[in-house]
């Protein structure tokens, strides 16, 4: 009963002091590990205010749902897929249930803390048993030992290699070489979310091994944190052969404006896509 009545309050109407007000029913009253509650497209994930994005699913039922009709668009049965960036696994689990028992989705985060919210929400879905293998690394440039830092408390899907502070030694591998050793190769698609390492994990990549579709992150804070301009990450795309969209197949260039949930989407020659529809 407190679970249902908390959430209807956090999904009620907007007031000035509501987010402040939530914070405290998150310190006080909200049990640990958080409610369950009903996502956008179908899925059950545990939530939690004190977590700004899942405040945001709380409040809104959805989060990032033009990305997640793409994936379920485009990726198939029996695909495989690679993401960066984990936080509570709603992609992932989307993903999943996209390429079935066939396929394989690997998801990748140096946090322990991300890979367990993640495991706690695949639990409460069904998954295709197999589908999704989560992996306690980071991607990059080449492999390394990195220090990392813990993640804030408000929102640990911020954690960052560029923020510094007190953490961990995280391993550190080539996009190519981890799917070459999961199982992941040839990759139909590669979405990254790595507050602003994106630019770092391309670099991976190569002309023999770049997947059909790469969704990248343009989050201009963390680029600006990482010294990486937008027209150098557009760049980088540019140059691995793909040509550059928003979610809705639209063209996309560095010096145009914001792109729809902060992704841009890289498309190699002759792959066929099935960009989301404009909604009224």
């Amino acid at each position: 009963m407190l679970g249902r009545l908390l959430k209807l309050y956090v999904a009620g109407p907007e007031h000035p002091a509501k987010v402040r007000v939530v914070r405290w029913l998150g310190r006080h009253l909200w049990p640990r590990q958080g409610v369950v509650g009903d996502v956008y497209p179908a899925e059950r994930l545990w939530l939690h205010p004190a977590d700004w994005i899942e405040y945001l699913m709380l409040r809104d039922g959805r989060y990032e749902p033009l990305t997640l009709d793409f994936l379920r668009a485009n990726l198939r049965r029996g695909d495989r897929a690679i993401f960066a960036g984990v936080n509570n696994g709603l992609h992932t689990i989307v993903a999943a249930k996209a390429v079935g028992a066939a396929g394989r989705i690997l998801a990748c985060d140096p946090q322990p803390a991300a890979l367990l919210r993640a495991r706690g929400n695949i639990e409460l879905n069904d998954v295709p048993a197999g589908s999704l293998v989560l992996v306690a690394a980071a991607l990059g440039s080449a492999p390394d030992l990195v220090p990392m830092p813990w993640p804030p408390p408000d929102n640990p899907g911020a954690a960052s290699f560029l923020t510094g502070g007190q953490g961990f030694i995280a391993p550190i591998f080539e996009l190519g070489q981890l799917a070459r050793a999961l199982g992941a190769e040839p990759a139909r698609l590669v979405l990254l979310d790595v507050q602003g390492y994106e630019d770092q994990v391309l670099a991976g990549l190569g002309p023999s091994l770049r997947p059909e579709i790469a969704i990248v992150e343009d989050d201009a804070t963390f680029s600006a944190k990482a010294g990486v301009s937008r027209a150098a990450l557009f760049d980088r795309l540019l140059r691995l052969g793909y040509s550059l969209h928003d979610v809705y197949g639209n063209p996309a260039d560095a010096a145009g404006p914001g792109l729809p949930e902060r992704n841009i989407y890289g498309i190699l020659p002759g792959t066929a896509v099935r960009w989301n529809q404009p909604r009224d």
